[in-house]
């Protein structure tokens, strides 16, 4: 039976909270009795999700409408959680594109990393340290397969994963040697429906899972180890690229998380 999500405490902030994981993540705290502040770009679908959770879970919510790729977006979380101790921070906003490296705007890579890559750095700075003083909490990042290698056509979302595993895990084991009671955890997802694959353009793989059911699985797991990989496929994947010579790992992880999206698209 899964243990209730209420022992962190009684907030948590999700962003990407508008769909997808961070909206099933979002809706699992709310379940358990946390109040939640939800953290998107997109307005109409946060403030829904936000209203709907509340009345169906009878807890606080807050809705935070902020581009996290923008500066000065930390100032408007703080304004969103005044007064509010932040005890699980849920970082879980991300978007990539696949195709060719020059093909993509460079602005655009730009955008990506600063909200997979700085707002992770930057969120984790500012809610970790609290939840270290009152020796509670939990931090978790969700990250992707894309992770375990390079993959060839998505080179910069690669990397951004690849930042968040490594950070994540590294600050795992900060805190165990510190004997501290917070928990972290980075989630490496395999395909997921989401609006992911819409923003990407790829299609969607027939094996996906449900956000609820991923993030009902890699919650089972906070607390209890560094990182969780989702589906055997992920698991399969990271130890296949883990034994590999380094130029056929790149190959084979290329082909494996690429082929049918970029055949799809006509790459």
């Amino acid at each position: 039976m899964d243990r209730s999500l209420k022992r962190y405490g009684d907030w948590a902030l999700v962003t990407g909270a508008s769909s997808g994981i961070g909206r099933a993540m979002a809706e699992r705290f709310c379940k358990d009795g946390l109040n939640c502040v939800l953290v998107s770009n997109e307005q109409a679908p946060l403030e829904q999700a936000a209203k709907a959770m509340a009345e169906k879970h009878r807890v606080r919510t807050i809705a935070c409408v902020c581009d996290l790729s923008t500066p000065g977006v930390l100032e408007t979380i703080r304004k969103s959680t005044k007064g509010i101790a932040i005890d699980v921070l849920v970082n879980c906003a991300s978007f990539g594109v696949l195709g060719p490296f020059y093909k993509t705007p460079l602005a655009t890579y730009l955008e990506g990393i600063n909200v997979s890559v700085v707002s992770y750095l930057t969120l984790t700075y500012e809610f970790l340290k609290p939840m270290l003083d009152r020796d509670r909490g939990a931090v978790i990042l969700v990250s992707s397969v894309n992770a375990f290698a390079p993959v060839g056509y998505s080179a910069v979302y690669t990397a951004e994963k690849a930042f968040e595993l490594y950070f994540g895990e590294a600050l795992w084991k900060e805190l165990r040697d510190k004997k501290s009671k917070v928990d972290m955890l980075t989630i490496c997802a395999s395909a997921t429906k989401t609006n992911f694959q819409a923003r990407a353009g790829t299609r969607t793989a027939p094996w996906a899972w449900e956000p609820e059911e991923a993030v009902k699985v890699a919650l089972r797991k906070l607390g209890k180890r560094p990182s969780v990989t989702l589906s055997w496929r992920g698991k399969a994947f990271q130890h296949v690229t883990r034994l590999l010579p380094r130029s056929l790992a790149v190959r084979v992880a290329t082909w494996a998380i690429t082929s049918t999206l970029l055949k799809h698209r006509g790459e």
